[in-house]
């Protein structure tokens, strides 16, 4: 009897721990922000400002950088709305970016080869953290994938 007990007892814990976790995973409290960084656009030049990172929304990054100025980096940390304020870039108008923090971003065309469905199989140009470089540049596709 003190073994069902036991078990019952470790498995409402464990649900309470992961529906915790999962709650944590989907509050977008603190995971939007803009970290400084340099965007590359097609014809080589440079901008240095804010890029918009969301983690909770990947593709977002990964299909378009926002980018706004020191002015309005101000403004955002005080608790303003800023989206009328950003510069939207999309993939194909960037060869790269990399932020302060080192990760460095660049344009690849892809392809999701385990795609159902043959129109999601059409390359697309998106800006794919680049993991290793070397000889051969290792990029980092993130997708975020529903659990529940």
């Amino acid at each position: 009897m003190k073994k069902i007990t036991v078990g019952v007892a470790a498995m409402v814990f464990l649900g309470f721990t992961v529906s915790t976790a999962v709650a944590q995973l989907r509050t977008p409290s603190s995971v939007g922000t803009y970290e400084k960084g340099t965007i590359t656009l097609e014809s080589a030049e440079e901008i240095d400002d804010y890029i918009y990172m969301d983690m909770m929304n990947p593709q977002d990054f990964q299909k378009r950088v926002f980018l706004i100025d020191e002015e309005a980096y101000a403004a955002f940390t005080e608790g303003e709305e800023v989206d009328e304020k950003a510069t939207k870039y999309d993939s194909k108008d960037l060869q790269g970016y990399s932020l302060e923090n080192g990760k460095k971003f660049k344009r690849a065309s892809y392809v999701n080869l385990f795609a159902k469905r043959k129109q999601d199989k059409i390359p697309k140009p998106l800006l794919l953290e680049v993991a290793a470089e070397g000889k051969v540049t290792v990029l980092k596709n993130i997708t975020i994938r529903k659990v529940l």
